[in-house]
C-alpha cells in the first residue's frame, strides 16, 4: 500500500502535544513511519513536499522531517498535467500548496493520502467523487487498517 503523508502530517510528531488530538495524531504518524520502515507501506513523496519541509525555520525540526522524506520509495515530479489538476482542485476552494499535495498523490495513484487538516477533509467529504484518492485523518486511517 502506498502512503502519501502531507506536510502537516510529517509535522505532527514535533508539534506541541498538549492538547490530546495533537499528540495522538503524532502517535499515529511516528506509528506509521515505523510500519514504513518494516516494509508494511511504502511512502511516496513530491517536489512540493521536499519544497514545502525545506522551508521549515527550525534546522532540528527540519532535520527529523527530511529523516522521514528519506523513507520515501518514490518522489512525485510537478509536471503540467500536476499543475493543471491542482488548478482544478484549488476551484473547490482547497489552497494551493494543498492542491498541489493532492494532485501529486494522485499522480503517483497512492492507496491513501493522509492529512492532518480538517479543511482538506471536510472538502474532500463534500466533492468524494471529484478525487482520484481517498483522503483521511492519520488516526481515521489507522482505526480502519488495524
Amino acid at each position: 500500500m502506498r502512503l502519501y503523508l502531507d506536510a502537516c502530517c510529517m509535522n505532527r510528531p514535533f508539534d506541541d502535544h498538549s492538547e490530546d488530538r495533537v499528540r495522538l495524531e503524532g502517535e499515529a504518524i511516528l506509528t506509521i513511519i515505523t510500519w514504513v520502515q518494516d516494509g508494511r507501506y511504502s511512502l511516496v513523496k513530491s517536489d512540493i513536499l521536499d519544497f514545502e519541509i525545506s522551508k521549515i525555520p527550525d534546522t532540528e525540526r527540519k532535520k527529523k522531517v527530511v529523516s522521514f522524506l528519506d523513507l520515501a520509495e518514490s518522489s512525485i515530479h510537478v509536471d503540467s498535467g500536476i499543475t493543471k489538476r491542482a488548478k482544478d482542485i484549488r476551484a473547490l476552494g482547497i489552497k494551493d500548496v494543498d492542491a498541489m499535495h493532492i494532485a501529486c498523490a494522485e499522480n503517483a495513484q497512492v492507496d491513501i493520502f493522509l492529512t492532518t487538516d480538517d479543511g482538506i477533509i471536510k472538502k474532500y467529504n463534500k466533492n468524494v467523487k471529484y478525487f482520484k484518492i481517498k483522503i483521511q485523518n492519520p488516526l481515521t486511517w489507522m482505526a480502519e487498517v488495524v
